[in-house]
């Protein structure tokens, strides 16, 4: 059975298709092979197109298949002068496969494979693949010309030497590279505020009163915002030493709240002491003094500090 991408329609048996008289499988065969051959020893576009069927109609067994031929025309249209030898060779080569297909065999190479692969690397797609692919040289000549105009401007034409320019524009390229790599490994390992929180183990081992009164001394420094960092974990130590968790760097605020049962009688005041170390730290609220206050209060009332402690 003839296979074909350039098939138009399957007609049922005993209707007559348009385009002519049915034709056997060989005598469809012996078509392709004298058309291919006419186009290849046509001079030109016209004289090629003088013979050529809108379609062919070919009987296969219990079928009868259309098989259009217009795409031939369409091509041979497209060509000029200069394009003819290569539309030329193109339809002549299609039409060949069409007929190494109808014969069961298969498609080959015709001609030099080095013009053949030449032949589609032309093509527009790969064209423009290569374009892409060579930014880098193009940017890289560019940069080369730009400083062999600038030394020819500066030191004259002994200066103006185009292995120099390129040179310097490798050297150029790769210091870039580098000053690239050592921006992103900073960027990378820059600590921001948030990872000044973990406490090293001297800071946890010190009891919730020495941070208490860490943060009543940023109070009275004016470090207003230390003063409420300190006081959150002065609250966070003291429910250790009290039995309801062990400190753990990695757990948030928000998870030691829920450590907390509901009914706990501390947790309104942790509660609150979250709330306004998570304002200020993480959502960079200004401190003021009644926040200062308002911590040294519930410091004391978690029993970090004795009432004498608290004067800010």
């Amino acid at each position: 059975m003839l296979a074909h991408a350039a098939l138009a329609a399957v007609i049922a048996l005993g209707i007559q298709p348009a385009g002519g008289a049915a034709i056997d499988l060989p005598s469809y065969i012996d078509e392709l092979e004298r058309t291919a051959g006419a186009i290849r020893g046509a001079a030109d576009a016209s004289e090629a197109s003088a013979p050529l069927p809108l379609r062919w109609t070919v009987r296969t067994g219990a079928e009868v298949i259309t098989v259009d031929a217009a795409w031939i025309r369409q091509d041979l249209m497209t060509a000029t002068a200069e394009s003819w030898p290569a539309v030329r060779r193109r339809v002549a080569d299609r039409l060949d496969a069409m007929r190494l297909e109808a014969t069961g065999g298969r498609a080959e190479i015709r001609g030099d494979p080095a013009a053949v692969l030449a032949a589609t690397l032309a093509a527009g797609e790969f064209q423009r693949a290569q374009a892409s692919s060579n930014w880098f040289e193009q940017l890289r000549e560019r940069i080369s010309e730009w400083l062999l105009r600038l030394f020819r401007r500066l030191f004259g034409a002994s200066m103006g030497n185009r292995t120099i320019a390129e040179t310097l524009a490798w050297i150029a390229g790769a210091v870039a590279l580098i000053a690239l790599a050592m921006w992103l490994a900073k960027t990378m390992t820059r600590r921001t505020p948030a990872t000044a929180l973990a406490l090293d183990q001297a800071a946890r081992r010190a009891p919730a009163r020495d941070w208490a009164l860490r943060a009543l001394a940023a109070a009275r420094a004016g470090d207003l915002r230390e003063a409420v960092r300190c006081g959150y974990h002065a609250a966070v130590l003291r429910l250790e030493e009290q039995g309801a968790w062990i400190v753990d760097d990695a757990r948030t605020p928000r998870e030691y709240m829920r450590l907390l049962r509901g009914d706990d009688a501390r947790r309104d005041t942790l509660g609150d002491l979250t709330r306004l170390f998570e304002q200020v730290w993480y959502g960079c609220r200004t401190a003021t003094n009644d926040d200062a206050r308002h911590v040294a209060a519930h410091l004391e009332r978690l029993g970090c500090l004795r009432p004498g402690d608290q004067t800010i």
